[in-house]
């Protein structure tokens, strides 16, 4: 596959077309609004959250929890499976977007 290939790729996932998207439409730098998947994951604690959350009641709250938890899960998966983190520093490269404040 040429470098070209993979460009156009790259192009056309979600990823590139978000970042484009909102790029264009903001008024603040990219490392204001931008958060990279390695950076991206769930970590409040249960006090956090019964205070961000406080009309949820104990079940709910177990199961916010466990919902981040297994998004947390699905974010490394792809990270890791997928290479998640050098395709959207491709995309920020085809972009010639900058994580520069």
């Amino acid at each position: 596959m040429s470098d070209e290939d993979v460009n156009e790729q790259i192009k056309g996932t979600a990823v590139y077309h978000t970042l484009d998207i909102v790029s264009q439409t903001a008024d603040i730098p990219l490392v204001q609004w931008f958060c990279s998947p390695a950076e991206a994951f769930f970590a409040s604690t249960e006090e956090q959250l019964r205070r961000r959350f406080p009309e949820f009641n104990e079940e709910e709250l177990v199961g916010l929890i466990e919902d981040y938890k297994k998004e947390n899960f699905a974010l490394e998966r792809v990270i890791q499976e997928y290479n998640l983190e050098m395709h959207v520093d491709h995309a920020l490269k085809l972009l010639d977007l900058r994580l520069v404040g």
